[in-house]
């Protein structure tokens, strides 16, 4: 009955000894979050309402990248900023238009 103690002990004492040593002795992998890289895209856009949610449609399809859209309405007198507000658009007005 004591071997039997004794070598449940040593064995024991081996698999522990060697979970040790694996764990200390090989690097643990630390997979950093990719980053993607971020892009502007800046849209003038004076009258598109017909046009924009179709632009918009394929720049969201676009994958690989983080990215912003940026409209810039020139005055419209159609629905375009708020079409490109709903799709998730900033919208810039454009400065006073000249004389």
């Amino acid at each position: 009955m004591n071997e039997l103690l004794v070598g449940l002990v040593l064995s024991g004492l081996a698999c522990g000894g060697f979970a040790f040593f694996y764990t200390r002795r090989v690097p643990k992998l630390r997979v950093a979050a990719a980053k993607l890289p971020s892009v502007s895209i800046i849209i003038p856009a004076r009258n598109e309402a017909e046009n924009l949610p179709k632009l918009l449609r394929s720049l969201a399809s676009q994958e690989g990248f983080d990215r912003e859209w940026i409209v810039v309405d020139d005055h419209s007198t159609d629905a375009t900023a708020e079409i490109a507000r709903s799709a998730g658009a900033r919208v810039v007005s454009a400065r006073k238009l000249p004389e």
